[in-house]
């Protein structure tokens, strides 16, 4: 599977405020695992939908499934209760952190919105045991060698190619 890239992924703490903005408009609590397991749905759908990545940065395999280790970093102090911060990033004309704002193309945000809505219902605990899938790119990559390891970065390549064959064999049940 061969990416096109006619314009460059979105920065994951900007999908993340897109995440929380959709969320708070439904009156929907998101933690930070949920967070994490609802932006990594995203990204393997729309790896597999616009052929392309959604967020720049990688998913690192860890315990509780595929993590943006700077997004955990910034809303770890939330535990398991609903975030209510946006993530920020440094202005470096300013050296200020300031909101991350998205600003995305009509037909990403299309897209996304329909991801979002989706995968905001559906709870944490059932994303994360989807996303933990034997065979899966977070199994492969944090059984990588037949030991754990945390922290290794999951491949967009798998990522896209398990969403593949996940919906395929879907359509035919």
């Amino acid at each position: 599977m061969t990416f096109m890239f006619e314009s460059p992924p979105y920065d994951a703490r900007s999908i993340a405020n897109f995440v929380l903005d959709r969320a708070a408009s439904q009156s929907i609590g998101i933690s930070n695992l949920h967070i994490h397991k609802i932006l990594y749905f995203a990204h393997g759908s729309f790896l597999l939908q616009r052929n392309r990545q959604l967020i720049a940065q990688h998913f690192e395999a860890w315990e509780y499934g595929p993590v943006i280790q700077d997004l955990y970093h910034q809303f770890k102090k939330f535990d398991r209760s609903a975030i209510l911060e946006r993530a920020t990033r440094l202005n470096v004309l300013t050296a200020q952190y300031e909101i991350a704002q998205y600003q995305l193309e009509d037909k990403d945000a299309e897209l996304l919105t329909e991801l979002v809505d989706y995968f905001i219902r559906i709870p944490a605990e059932m994303l994360s045991e989807w996303s933990h899938a034997k065979d899966g790119p977070w199994y492969e990559a944090w059984h990588y060698e037949g030991k754990s390891n945390p922290g290794m970065k999951i491949n967009n390549r798998a990522i896209a190619q398990w969403f593949a064959t996940t919906q395929a064999r879907e359509r035919k049940v």
